[in-house]
């Protein structure tokens, strides 16, 4: 890969993640808000191989957890998904999906990290997860999906 390129995807992964802290984290709905930083991941993982993928996740996680006070959550959850979800997302990747196609990717993927979170946000007592289970798993995917497919 050369300069131009990882210096270009470099700057829109900061600024997805600038714009999550700064814009979207206050643009809620129903107390959830969408995963930008997720979809730069889901983006980096249908383009580049799974090593650059897990990489970018992880990194991507961990400064999406640096500014919100959750150290390690969506670096774990970000990174085991793409770690599952992989293969499937580099083959789908591949075609021209249809709008309504990689919503559907979207909102399966980003179901499956906000599952991941929630479960680990449980399991260490993170974050208190009995009245917001449904409504973060699946609301949140939602929002996650729709602006994911506006981007795409």
């Amino acid at each position: 890969m050369n300069r131009s390129k990882l210096i270009r995807e470099f700057i829109v992964g900061l600024s997805m993640l600038l714009a999550q802290v700064a814009l979207f984290r206050h643009l809620t709905v129903f107390g959830v808000e969408p995963d930008l930083p997720f979809l730069f991941v889901i983006w980096i993982a249908a383009k580049y191989d799974k090593v650059h993928a897990l990489m970018s996740a992880f990194a991507m996680g961990l400064a999406h957890d640096a500014f919100i006070d959750l150290w390690g959550m969506h670096a774990f959850s970000s990174t085991l998904v793409v770690l599952l979800v992989h293969r499937p997302i580099t083959m789908l990747g591949r075609q021209a999906l249809l709008q309504w196609q990689s919503f559907l990717l979207i909102l399966l993927v980003a179901s499956v990290k906000n599952l991941v979170f929630l479960l680990l946000g449980g399991f260490i007592e993170a974050i208190s997860i009995r009245g917001i289970f449904f409504e973060r798993l699946l609301v949140g995917a939602l929002y996650t999906a729709v602006i994911g497919s506006f981007l795409q």
